[in-house]
């Protein structure tokens, strides 16, 4: 039997509206795993490659990442850029929901979920060029009688923080790099640790590249992840996050990012 133009219209109408329901109702389930009313706030600072920030303006590898991992789940994102010693406490209090990259540690699966691994970070020390090759590793480093500079807060691998407890008095701490590879370059203390990456580019930008080179010393070769504050965010949001970048690595993509900047 043949359909009516009045049918045939109602049956249309019918159907655009169940498609539009399934549209938002697939929309909503999506966004529903989003926290603070579907925008996930991610604390940043200058972290080149990982996170690159310029005045106001923030990019880098970790929020191009970030950002189209979270575009898929229907989630907004808010960058608010404060010092790592903030950010890790508002990590804690669920007021920051985000950070990257960083490595594991008991104390901070108290209060944080982890990705799966997105990346490698090698650990090494940056030094004056004449003493490029001068220590096999970090013990031997300080047994002879060196002295070290470290982020404060900053987790560092590998056998640092057995080392940390033995040779204290060895180890100067600051906020950032940038002052301490200052003092390298002039002599006042002997090294800095830090990510091969992240360090050499900020040696870069501070004109430092004569002065003060990456060396043959690896202290560690970790994994690290995107962590984000069990306050705010919920193991159904981890779940999904992490199928996101696992797919995003298999596919091939995230390898065409991560290839632009490292």
């Amino acid at each position: 039997m043949a359909i009516g133009a009045t049918s045939r219209s109602y049956f249309i109408r019918f159907v655009s509206a169940w498609l539009l329901v399934a549209v938002a109702t697939e929309i909503q389930a999506a966004g529903s795993v989003c926290p603070d009313g579907g925008t996930l706030v991610a604390g940043t600072e200058d972290y080149r490659p990982y996170q690159i920030v310029e005045g106001t303006s923030v990019s880098g590898m970790d929020f191009e990442v970030l950002e189209l991992i979270l575009a898929r789940m229907g989630c907004e994102l808010e960058i608010r850029i404060m010092p790592w010693t903030r950010h890790l406490k508002g990590i804690e209090d669920g007021d920051v929901h985000a950070a990257s990259p960083v490595a594991k540690s008991p104390e901070r699966e108290e209060y944080a979920y982890f990705s799966i691994p997105y990346l490698k970070s090698r650990e090494v020390l940056f030094v004056p060029p004449e003493h490029r090759a001068d220590h096999t590793s970090l013990r031997e480093f300080f047994e002879a009688g060196k002295i070290l500079g470290a982020v404060r807060d900053y987790v560092y691998g590998g056998d640092f923080v057995a080392l940390s407890k033995e040779f204290d008095t060895q180890i100067t701490v600051q906020d950032t790099e940038e002052p301490m590879l200052k003092q390298v370059a002039i002599g006042r203390i002997d090294a800095v640790i830090g990510d091969a990456f992240v360090v050499t580019s900020v040696i870069s930008q501070l004109g430092l590249r004569e002065e003060v080179v990456r060396s043959t010393t690896v202290v560690s070769e970790d994994d690290v992840y995107f962590m984000f504050s069990k306050a705010a965010v919920s193991l159904k949001f981890i779940d999904r996050f992490n199928a996101e970048l696992q797919q995003m690595q298999e596919s091939g993509e995230f390898a065409r990012i991560t290839a632009k900047y490292l």
